[in-house]
C-alpha cells in the first residue's frame, strides 16, 4: 500500500528482501546466467546439502541439516519464513526441486535424479501432465527414463503424496509463487511482492462505512465507498480549481455518482484537492485557528514539484493533462509555486 494509505514498512522490508530470492530460481542451474549478480555464486556455494530453490519451496528443516553456512542465506530464511507465514503458504510447494532437495533425502544420495533434471524433469511440477499427477509410463514416454527408474518415481510419488494434500491434482498457482518464478529485472517488482502481502490484511470497513452514514443521514452505496477507498490508497497530495456542487460524498471519500460525466482527470484531481483540503483541517483540529483557501493553496504549492517529477518520465502529457488547469489557476491568482506564498 503507497500513497495516502498508510504503508506497511513490514510489507516493504518483506518485498525488499523477497526481491533477492527472486534470483535464488537459478540456484541449482548447471551455469549462472550471465545476467546472474555474483551474489548468487556465493550464496549457492554456502549450501552443502541442499539447492537454493529447495530451501524455498520444500519444506524447511535444521540449517544443520541441509547444509547452510551463509549467514545471508540463513537470514533471509528467517525473512521467508515470516512472508510464508503471512501468506499461509504450504509447506512444500509443487516448485521444489526433485534433484539435490534436503526433503527428499533419496535426490542427495542418488544422482540418477541429476539425471532426470537434465532431462528437464526439474520440479515437483514437471510430475503433473495436464494437471494430473503422471504415471511412470507417462513420464517415460515424455522424458524418456529407463525402466530402471520406476523405483524411483515410486519415491518420488510418495514424497509428494506425504507432503502435498490431494496430490493427485495440480493446484492453483499462488501469486507469490509467480512472482518469485518471474523474472528478477521485471519492473515493478518490489510494488508486486507488497500488493501480494496486503491482500492477506483482512480489514473490514462496514464499521466505517455505518457511522458515516449515520453522521451524513444518507446512504453510502458499495460502489462509491470501495471507490473511496481506492482512490485514497492510490492518490498523492494535490489540488484542482473548480466549481463544484456541495456533496459531502466528494468531501469525505473524493468520489461520488455526480461526478460519473466528469472527465477523469477531472476526478483525479477533485479527489485529490479533497484530500489537502482535510490535511489543512486535521492541522489545526486542536486549534481556535479557522482553515483558510489561502492555506489550501499554500499547502498545495508545497508538493507540486514533486507531482512534476513524478510525471515528468514518461507521463509528460498525463501531467499536462491533470494539472494545466490548476497551474493556470495560480497563474490567474498570483500565486508562485517557488515562494510558496499565495497574494
Amino acid at each position: 500500500m503507497g500513497g495516502l494509505g498508510l504503508p506497511c514498512f513490514q510489507h516493504y522490508y518483506w518485498a525488499a528482501n523477497a526481491r533477492a530470492l527472486v534470483y535464488w530460481q537459478e540456484g541449482d542451474a548447471q551455469e549462472l546466467s550471465a545476467n546472474s549478480p555474483p551474489w548468487v555464486a556465493i550464496e549457492r556455494s554456502g549450501v552443502t546439502d541442499s539447492s537454493l530453490p529447495a530451501l524455498l519451496f520444500a519444506a524447511p528443516i535444521s540449517p544443520a541439516i541441509s547444509g547452510v553456512n551463509n549467514l545471508i542465506v540463513l537470514n533471509s530464511l528467517k525473512i521467508w519464513k515470516q512472508i510464508k507465514l503471512h501468506c499461509k503458504l504450504p509447506e512444500t510447494s509443487v516448485h521444489a526441486p526433485v534433484y539435490c532437495n534436503h526433503a527428499f533425502p533419496p535426490s542427495l544420495s542418488d544422482t540418477s535424479f541429476k539425471n532426470w533434471r537434465l532431462k528437464g524433469l526439474n520440479t515437483l511440477k514437471n510430475l503433473y501432465i495436464n494437471k494430473k499427477f503422471a504415471s511412470f509410463a507417462m513420464l517415460k514416454s515424455y522424458f524418456s527414463l529407463p525402466d530402471t527408474d520406476f523405483f524411483r518415481y515410486l519415491q518420488v510419488r510418495n514424497y509428494v503424496r506425504t507432503n502435498i494434500p490431494n496430490f493427485i491434482s495440480l493446484m492453483e498457482e499462488n501469486k507469490l509463487c509467480k512472482i518469485l518464478l518471474g523474472s528478477p529485472g521485471s519492473k515493478k517488482l518490489i510494488t508486486s511482492f507488497v500488493d501480494v502481502f496486503a491482500e492477506r490484511i483482512n480489514f473490514t470497513t462496514d464499521s466505517l462505512r455505518s457511522a458515516w452514514e449515520g453522521e451524513l443521514g444518507l446512504r453510502i452505496g458499495s460502489e462509491v465507498w470501495e471507490e473511496g477507498l481506492g482512490r485514497i490508497r492510490t492518490c498523492s497530495i494535490n489540488v484542482y480549481g473548480c466549481a463544484l456542487v456541495p456533496d459531502p460524498q466528494i468531501a469525505l471519500f473524493g468520489h461520488s455518482p455526480s461526478l460519473r460525466n466528469c472527465s477523469i482527470s477531472m476526478q483525479t484531481t477533485v479527489v485529490y484537492g479533497m484530500v489537502i483540503a482535510k490535511k489543512v483541517i486535521l492541522r489545526l483540529w486542536k486549534t481556535d485557528k479557522v482553515p483558510q483557501f489561502k492555506m489550501w493553496l499554500s499547502n498545495f504549492t508545497e508538493i507540486i514539484h514533486l507531482e512534476k517529477l513524478r510525471y515528468v518520465v514518461g507521463f509528460s502529457n498525463k501531467f499536462c493533462s491533470i494539472w494545466q488547469p490548476v497551474l493556470d489557476y495560480l497563474s490567474r491568482s498570483k500565486v508562485d509555486p517557488n515562494t510558496r506564498s499565495v497574494s
